[in-house]
């Protein structure tokens, strides 16, 4: 529901609300007119504090979503950068597991042979 339609429902029964009131209100018409100034000023100040409200809403999801995004990335700054320094600490190791698991596939292919020469 978009702002302008939510207004106009609001002016709306609120006009329909003070003609049911005038139409069914066994008051005087000066005391009559008294209270539909009032209840003006209350619908008036009403919707004064529903805008007021909703800047200040506005305002806080413009905030959450800038500094979310901020903090997001950084956040994959700082992910991105651990998995380099841990790729660069690992790589390494892994050019010398490799280099064992190779040797050890040799061994295994040396000891085969000489089991099947033997038997």
């Amino acid at each position: 529901m978009g702002k302008k339609s939510l207004w106009v429902g609001l002016l709306a029964g609120g006009a329909i609300g003070s003609i049911a009131t005038l139409l069914t209100t066994p008051n005087s018409g000066k005391v009559l007119i008294q209270q539909i100034r009032q209840q003006a000023f209350e619908w008036k100040a009403l919707l004064s504090d529903s805008k007021t409200s909703f800047q200040e809403v506005t305002r806080g999801v413009k905030t959450l979503t800038t500094e979310s995004k901020q903090a997001l990335s950084q956040f994959v700054g700082e992910v991105r950068t651990s998995v380099e320094d841990w790729h660069e600490h690992t790589n390494p190791h892994m050019t010398n597991i490799e280099e064992e698991v190779e040797q050890i596939q040799r061994t295994l292919a040396q000891l085969e042979a000489s089991v099947s020469k033997k038997t």
